[in-house]
């Protein structure tokens, strides 16, 4: 006869468990409370998203974890290294709060809305697949029938385009590609990916008209928009394919046609409630479509946000409407390797070049600086009253939070040999600073002597620098397409810099001209003509005397225009120029107009010269 368990300890048993229990949530209540006190806007919203989406209060407990983790890192990054144990080994995987960024979830959730992981349901390397085993590329376009070329650009596009505009899981897409399952992949998906796949493409095929440089992509495009205006609804592939249209619009040069795609795409997003976790009551929706939900969305709000900015409009959705917490991040994942397709330092192997990617964790990093991007966006195009200094400082110091919270993986000066990706956000980084202080910098174009405010020129210094950094390993004749518009912007606070009385500028006027000159020679490398011209005529309508190693660039790469003669009777009528990309807020541009009186020497054409440079690019 088995022994029956003393009831009198069991009961006693019992109690001490509720009692245990009941001191860990008072507990865990105070460090919530403690964590929202001190944490900044975005993390306090990212902890009230975590509150409502995660019902197992035994899983939250992780949640919370990986948010404390995150306020502490923005405290002290040195965090980030794994701490040792008293036997001098690394602690397990129990001590969430020591463990290196990329296991820990990189500073971003690693639960689902109802607190459970969702793996997806494939291996990561399912999608480096031999041709052999992707079906007819017939079945997916009416474009072409070579499957060996199709790969090709898929290959390039997920090499120097999906890294950065991360849009819709790759290893979802590429289990559609190999089962012919349409649930995350589309012809219109796939017409849309390999259209931007041509961009990086050295191939004729890759042009609708080989003879025809200008026509790159363009059959692809087409067939593109034939589907999408044969779509009957909306669907998260409907959504993901009109940011991917987007963005290939802008990498064309073509701003004003991106915006109502932009503008469809978050239509769309709003239709199907993507900014909030899907209804708990729903039985019908998997792991892996809670997780690729949660990556169309950001995806798409980082593409948004961006958009706002680049336009100088309010944006289409708050960060303070937004619900649903940021996506998984995989070791596995994470662990893929990254390797520099369509290059000559692509062999196939395991070379040096190829390291983890990092996918998920760039992601949610530039997520996170969306959101700040987005409230700094509602604040300086959104109100009618003039925005003071203060305010933009203070925006500014949460934008040095967030480099000082990246974890060591996504940090460029800790890597022998950054991810081009990376290099890309943390350019991206500096050219919102730029953008935040418009303002001030059009006052130093206005009065001609004060020079661009600090942070402008710092921003532009870093960006030049990591350009260079970019061009040393990788070469610039594949980059993602949000650096030509980095380097612009950078290579306008350089133009402003040259002729000013400030002593602090002065002292370092020989590196801006050779940041300049770099800069101009970088344009050329990404065959941004457009960039070009717009860095060309603020030259020549600046006025100043043209430094020798800016001179020489522009005569090596056969731009140098009127510039020689410094024509004083050019006008700015540029067809590049003629398009605006949308409506402004007009009273923040009156505040900036209201220091005209200020430099009576500067003609209007100056003024228009900077102004459409940047409102127009």
């Amino acid at each position: 006869m088995p022994l029956q368990p003393c009831p009198g300890f069991q009961e006693k048993s019992g109690h001490e468990n509720r009692i245990v229990k009941l001191e860990k949530s008072e507990h865990d209540y105070k460090a919530i409370i403690d964590l929202i006190r001190r944490s900044s806007g975005n993390i306090s919203n990212e902890i009230v998203r975590s509150i409502r989406n995660t019902e197992d209060t035994t899983e939250s407990h992780l949640v919370f974890d990986h948010l404390v983790r995150e306020v502490l890192l923005r405290e002290d990054p040195q965090l980030s290294q794994p701490l040792q144990n008293e036997t001098g080994g690394a602690q397990s995987d129990s001590a969430s709060l020591s463990l290196s960024p990329q296991a820990a979830g990189s500073m971003c959730s690693s639960m689902s809305h109802n607190g459970t992981t969702s793996h997806l349901p494939w291996s990561p390397g399912e999608h480096h697949l031999p041709i052999s085993s992707v079906p007819s590329i017939s079945d997916w376009t009416t474009v072409t029938s070579d499957t060996e070329f199709a790969k090709d650009l898929l290959d390039v596009y997920f090499t120097w385009s999906h890294p950065f505009h991360l849009l819709f899981s790759e290893e979802t897409f590429c289990h559609g590609i190999r089962t012919g399952k349409l649930k995350y992949c589309t012809p219109l998906l796939v017409n849309a990916v390999l259209a931007i796949g041509c961009a990086y493409s050295d191939r004729l095929e890759a042009r609708k008209v080989e003879a025809d440089p200008a026509t790159v992509g363009d059959h692809f495009f087409d067939e593109a928009k034939r589907l999408l205006d044969e779509e009957q609804g909306i669907s998260l592939t409907t959504i993901q394919a009109l940011g991917l249209m987007s963005v290939r619009a802008t990498m064309r040069d073509e701003s004003h046609n991106s915006r109502p795609y932009i503008s469809h795409m978050m239509a769309g997003i709003k239709k199907l409630q993507l900014a909030s976790p899907p209804s708990q009551t729903s039985s019908k929706i998997s792991e892996a479509e809670i997780q690729t939900r949660k990556i169309t969305f950001w995806g798409c709000f980082v593409l948004e946000t961006s958009s706002a900015l680049s336009n100088r409009r309010m944006p289409a959705l708050s960060s303070s409407e937004i619900e649903i917490i940021k996506p998984l991040v995989l070791p596995e994942l994470e662990n893929t390797l990254w390797k520099p397709y369509g290059t000559r330092y692509y062999d196939g192997g395991q070379s040096e070049m190829a390291q983890a990617s990092n996918k998920y964790s760039i992601l949610c990093q530039s997520s996170l600086l969306a959101e700040i991007v987005n409230d700094f966006t509602k604040l300086l195009f959104g109100s009618d009253v003039r925005v003071e200094d203060e305010q933009l400082v203070v925006r500014y110091e949460e934008m040095k939070r967030w480099t000082h919270g990246l974890p060591a993986e996504l940090d460029v000066q800790n890597q022998r040999l950054p991810l081009p990706q990376v290099i890309t956000l943390r350019c991206y980084y500096h050219y919102c600073i730029i953008q935040l202080f418009r303002r001030p910098l059009m006052l130093s174009f206005l009065q001609h002597s004060t020079g661009p405010p600090q942070p402008c020129l710092d921003a532009a210094i870093h960006i030049s620098q990591l350009i260079n950094t970019y061009r040393e390993i990788y070469g610039l004749d594949k980059c993602f397409s949000k650096l030509p518009r980095c380097l612009t912007f950078a290579a306008i606070v350089h133009v402003l810099s040259l002729d000013t009385s400030s002593i602090a500028i002065s002292k370092d006027i020989r590196s801006m001209e050779l940041h300049l000159a770099q800069a101009i020679r970088a344009l050329h490398e990404m065959k941004a003509d457009r960039c070009l011209t717009i860095v060309r005529d603020l030259i020549e309508n600046w006025g100043v005397t043209v430094p020798a190693p800016v001179r020489i660039m522009l005569n090596e790469i056969q731009l140098e225009s009127t510039i020689g003669g410094l024509n004083n009777g050019h006008e700015y009528t540029n067809g590049i120029m003629d398009e605006t990309d949308g409506p402004t807020n007009n009273a923040y541009d009156e505040n900036e107009n209201e220091s005209e009186d200020d430099a009576p020497s500067m003609t209007n054409s100056l003024d228009m010269a900077f102004d459409e440079s940047w409102m127009n690019f």
